[in-house]
Parts: C-alpha cells; sequence; structure tokens
C-alpha cells in the first residue's frame, strides 16, 4: 500500500471512530430498538466528517487561512472522541460477541458475504488513484489547493481563467482529502479511493438496519444482494469508488431519509436530528443537497396531509403469523385515523431539520456568495423562453427513450427493476406513514431530476450521457430502501429466504421481536399517545 493508501485509511478510521462517539450521544443507550445498533454504526462515519469539514470550514468563511495550530486542535477533539468510542467498544465486545453467537445462519451468512463484496472493492480502492474529471478538475485541485494554501482567498479560487471548474461548490470532500494530501504529499493520490469505500460501507450498514428493522433476521439475505450493485463498486466515473463525491451524497442521503422517517412515525425526536444533520451534511458535499433538504422538507407536510385523509391511509394491520387470511385485522384494532401523524410531531420534526439545514445554507452563501463562476457555466434559469416552450415538447421522448434504457442497464443490478416488479404485488398490509415520506421524496427528487433535462442549456444527449445516471444514483439508496419494505409486505423476504435455506425457516434467536407482518408496536404506542 501506499503512503496515500496508509493515510487514507488512517483519515477514515478516526472520523469513524470520532463519529462513532457522537453516534452514542445521538442514539444512547445499550437496549436500542431492532436495528439502531447498525443505524448507530452507519452514521458514524457521516457524522465525524462533518463535525470535522464544519470545524475546518469556520475560517475558510472568515477568510481566514488554515494553521497547524488550529489543525491540530480540530485532530485532538477528533483523537479523543475516537479514544471515547474505542473505549466503549472494549465494554461492549461481551455483547457483541453474544449477539454473534444467538444470530441465525442467515445472519451469518449474509455478515460475510457481504464483508467479502466489500473487501473485494477495497483491494483496487487502495491501489487506484484519481482519474475522473471530477475527481481531478472539481473535487481533487480543491483539495490540493488547500493543503498547500489552506485558504480560499488565493488566485487558485478566485481566477476563473484557470484550470478550475465550479469554484463555488461545497468543500466537504476536498476538505478531508486535503488532510490525506498534507500526510503523504501533493503528488500522491494512490489509494486515496479508500475515502470513499468508506461511504460504501456505511451505505450497507444503513441497508442492513433498515432490514433489521423491518423484517427481523428474515431479510438479510437482501443486504449481499443489493451490495452486488455493480455501481456500488464501479470505478467509471461517478461510480461508488470512482473519487466522485456522489457516493458520498447518497450515503448522507439514505441517513437523512431513514432518520426523517423514523422521527415522523416513532415520534423519537432524536431521530429528527440524525435526519436534520445528514442533510446539512448533503447541503456540504454537493450542491444538489440544498435541493434535497428542500424537498424533504416538502415531502414532509405532504406526508402529513395525505395521513390525515383517512380513507387514503391508516395503521398497518396486525395480522397473526398463524391466521390463515391475509389482511384479517387483529383484536383490539383502532380506526384508520389513529395512524395519522400528530400535528405536533411534524412541527417538531420540522423545525429540527430547519434549525439544521438553515446555518449551513448561511454559511454555503457567506463563503462562496462573492467567488465568481466559470467562463464555461450556462445558467438554467435563462434557459426559459419562448423559444423553449417550443422545442420542449420534442425532448420528452428522447428523455424518456434514455430513461427507460437506463433503468434496465445491468449497472443497478436488481435495484430499479426489482421495485418496479415488486410495486404491483400485493401487500398484506397496508402503507405506513414510514414508507410513504421515503416513497413521496424519491418520487419527487426523481420528477425534479428528469425535469432538469427538460431545461438544461447544454445539449440534450450530452447532458443525458454525462448526468443522467449519476442524479438516478442519488435516489437509488432510497429506492432499496422503498423495495425492501415492499418485499417485507409481499413476504417475499420469507419465501425466497426459505428457498435459499433449501425449504427450512432459518434457525432463529430466543427472544426475537416478531417479523414485519406483525404490528410494530413501540411506534403504535407513541403515535396513539400524540394523537
Amino acid at each position: 500500500m501506499t503512503p496515500s493508501a496508509w493515510s487514507s485509511l488512517l483519515i477514515l478510521t478516526v472520523l469513524w471512530a470520532s463519529g462513532y462517539s457522537l453516534s452514542r450521544l445521538l442514539l444512547p443507550g445499550n437496549r436500542l430498538a431492532r436495528g439502531d445498533a447498525l443505524l448507530r454504526f452507519g452514521i458514524a462515519p457521516l457524522l465525524g466528517c462533518l463535525l470535522f469539514a464544519w470545524l475546518l470550514y469556520l475560517p475558510l468563511a472568515m477568510g481566514a487561512r488554515w494553521t497547524w495550530g488550529y489543525l491540530g486542535a480540530v485532530w485532538c477533539i477528533h483523537g479523543g472522541l475516537a479514544l471515547w468510542a474505542v473505549q466503549g467498544v472494549f465494554r461492549g465486545w461481551r455483547r457483541s460477541l453474544a449477539a454473534w453467537e444467538k444470530a441465525s445462519y442467515s445472519v451469518r451468512f449474509s455478515f460475510l458475504a457481504t464483508v467479502v463484496i466489500l473487501l473485494s472493492t477495497a483491494v483496487p480502492a487502495a491501489t487506484g488513484g484519481l482519474w475522473g474529471y471530477d475527481a481531478r478538475a472539481i473535487h481533487g485541485l480543491k483539495a490540493k489547493v488547500l493543503a498547500e494554501q489552506g485558504t480560499l482567498n488565493e488566485a487558485d479560487f478566485r481566477d476563473v481563467h484557470r484550470l478550475h471548474f465550479q469554484p463555488d461548490y461545497p468543500l466537504l470532500v476536498p476538505i478531508i482529502e486535503s488532510q490525506v494530501f498534507m500526510l503523504a504529499g501533493y503528488e500522491q493520490d494512490q489509494g486515496l479511493l479508500l475515502l470513499f469505500w468508506g461511504f460504501v460501507v456505511s451505505i450497507g450498514c444503513l441497508w442492513a438496519s433498515w432490514l433489521l428493522s423491518l423484517d427481523g433476521t428474515q431479510g438479510a439475505w437482501l443486504v449481499p444482494v443489493f451490495m452486488l450493485t455493480p455501481w456500488l463498486g464501479s470505478f467509471a466515473e461517478g461510480g461508488g469508488v470512482s473519487g466522485s463525491v456522489d457516493v458520498v451524497l447518497v450515503t448522507y442521503l439514505l441517513a437523512g431519509g431513514i432518520g426523517v422517517a423514523r422521527a415522523l412515525t416513532a415520534g423519537n425526536q432524536r431521530y429528527a436530528a440524525m435526519g436534520g444533520l445528514a442533510f446539512a451534511g448533503t447541503m456540504l458535499v454537493k450542491q444538489e443537497g440544498t435541493l434535497w433538504a428542500a424537498l424533504a422538507m416538502i415531502s414532509m407536510v405532504i406526508t402529513w396531509v395525505w395521513t390525515r385523509q383517512r380513507w387514503t391511509i391508516s395503521r398497518p394491520l396486525s395480522i397473526s403469523v398463524n391466521s390463515e387470511a391475509d389482511g384479517e385485522p387483529h383484536s383490539g384494532e383502532k380506526d384508520d385515523a389513529s395512524w395519522a401523524i400528530p400535528r405536533k410531531i411534524l412541527l417538531t420534526t420540522f423545525g429540527i431539520m430547519a434549525a439544521m439545514v438553515l446555518p449551513v445554507f448561511l454559511l454555503l452563501q457567506w463563503t462562496h456568495g462573492d467567488i465568481p463562476q466559470s467562463p464555461l457555466y450556462r445558467s438554467y434559469s435563462h434557459a426559459l423562453s419562448w423559444g423553449w416552450l417550443i422545442t420542449c415538447g420534442s425532448r420528452v421522448p428522447q428523455i424518456v427513450q434514455f430513461a427507460a434504457a437506463e433503468f434496465v442497464n445491468n449497472v443497478w443490478g436488481f435495484g430499479w427493476g426489482g421495485l418496479a416488479f415488486a410495486l404491483v404485488l400485493k401487500r398484506r398490509y397496508r402503507l405506513t406513514g414510514e414508507v410513504l415520506f421515503l416513497r413521496i421524496l424519491a418520487g419527487i427528487a426523481v420528477a425534479c431530476y428528469i425535469a432538469i433535462f427538460l431545461v438544461t442549456p447544454y445539449p440534450l444527449l450530452y447532458h443525458l450521457f454525462t448526468a443522467f445516471r449519476r442524479l438516478m444514483f442519488h435516489a437509488y439508496p432510497l429506492a432499496i430502501l422503498i423495495l425492501a419494505e415492499q418485499l417485507c409486505a409481499t413476504r417475499l423476504t420469507h419465501q425466497l429466504g426459505w428457498v435459499l435455506w433449501g425449504g427450512k425457516r432459518p434457525r432463529q434467536p430466543s427472544g426475537n421481536a416478531p417479523s414485519c407482518d406483525k404490528a410494530r408496536t413501540s411506534s403504535e404506542t407513541v403515535l396513539d399517545k400524540a394523537a
């Protein structure tokens, strides 16, 4: 391994460990809800990188320069948090060992298969360098400038005629990359992709936590299936380990979607804080993050309005596992309105979300507002004209044809095609507000992304070939959450699991929580009290 690879691994480890301490503060306690232990581990690198980037963003926003003393203080903070995390891991290793011994064979096999898949991606990432245009010209170059100069006031960020594209892009990823260059040298980028591989691992943890909360251990086999998505391990431009920031963005989006969805339905505002911090992180990664944060807040309101309609959506039916009639309600089932999201929970979640993203929005405007645009940039708003309205209709068939071909492309594995198939299957219980929020958010985001190509000032086919797949990648992890819940609601996770394990139900540990076809009583209790 090269010095850059060792530096990337060291920085990733420290930030992950420090973020784990923050996640323990965000989701405290030893007796966590089902899936929250993996959720805590999955959001750890996101919180660590967010805190690190925020601390180093403040001097840049004030026009100052990084000093060795300030950098040392920031690393001391993260080092202390990392040591606290290590101490907590040593204290809880007995519980982790006991959980592994009680785990079913399907969980163990799925865990080992996922580890093999991730390691097969880590090996080439440890030897590969930044080669794509985005990885070099947009983010890697900024990282080298920051590592060398430690400020945004030099000509490299101000002169639009230099080799520099989009100088007003957010800087979370260049700030992290700059630390690698400072440790390994400005010419060393072989192994820098390990930073991005860490976010692929985080995506796997977040998917696993979602499946565990839905279906106990029955759906564990889906995790390695989803992790086999070729685009997650792709080195092509915009792929998971290509050096592009898209994988970082989608990891923050995935955590934000899970956090806000659970806050709306479980009534636990710690999830709202997690979702707000994650969406704040998206804004520091890429400009599309601001759009996603706004769409998340709009989707919250739409979900609340929808769930208030008694005839549209209700709390899921409690189906007994031994019941022969599909959809037979459990005794004591309340009326449909009891599943509606209370206004108090909506306002609290919305307020926490706004409190997290608004300071980041102001920070970005303050830092990048006066940086001139590249002469190659074309404004989307200027493309809106009568001439555009006349030619807009001719773009629709090209966009639809290109999108249809892309959604069945093998780079997505079972993702988009599996979702289209699963959505037509009959559910065994009705839709929950948690999943409804994710469906609305993903649907609106995909619609907005497709609408971009209707107003693009660039040649249509050029823009489709260079941007469409990357934009759909942003919504892909959320689509996997929707697909996993739909498979759980149709009991395909159980039926296909029995086929994988020779027609036998995988061994379950004693005291397992009920699977997804039973009611999630903790969420219902909270909502009943709030209503």
